[in-house]
């Protein structure tokens, strides 16, 4: 009888650990598409992540699309493809401008940046549940930092 119990625990725990496993968000790492600078592999899962945690989904997770990247980077270099595109996507944009002293940000300046943003899409970001996909890119240069992503069916 307790054999059989165990036997019942471990399958069922077995079977719920794989559905954990399932729901949670996959990043994939991502190449750099162009001459533009990409967001790096850290700030990319922390962003993805911030923005799957305030998306609020607890049935299952948007997924994180690679090229979505290089349409976002194409925007930002001013080949802006988004107007013939808008009905099949959602962009939202933060950008800071670096008016005290030009430079890079560091990794840790880069989260609160990020944190920032997603905290100022907060409203935009609970209204695209429904979306399956999304992809971002972060710019930062020693005059700007920007962050646009894109969010699909």
């Amino acid at each position: 009888m307790i054999s059989s119990l165990l036997l019942t625990l471990q399958v069922f725990s077995a079977f719920s650990i794989q559905g954990l496993a399932s729901q949670s968000l996959q990043v994939p790492k991502c190449s750099c598409w162009a001459y533009y600078y990409c967001i790096s592999e850290n700030s990319r899962i922390y962003l993805a992540h911030k923005i799957v945690e305030t998306m609020n989904r607890t049935d299952w997770k948007p997924k994180y699309l690679c090229h979505f990247e290089s349409f976002c980077q194409s925007m930002m270099t001013g080949l802006d493809e988004y107007e013939k595109y808008k009905e099949d996507y959602d962009k939202l944009e933060h950008e800071m401008v670096k008016t005290n002293e030009p430079k890079r940000l560091g990794e840790k300046e880069l989260e609160t940046f990020i944190n920032k943003a997603v905290e100022s899409w907060k409203n935009n970001i609970t209204k695209l549940i429904n979306k399956t996909r999304f992809g971002c890119e972060l710019a930062d240069t020693v005059s700007n930092t920007k962050l646009l992503c894109l969010f699909s069916w």
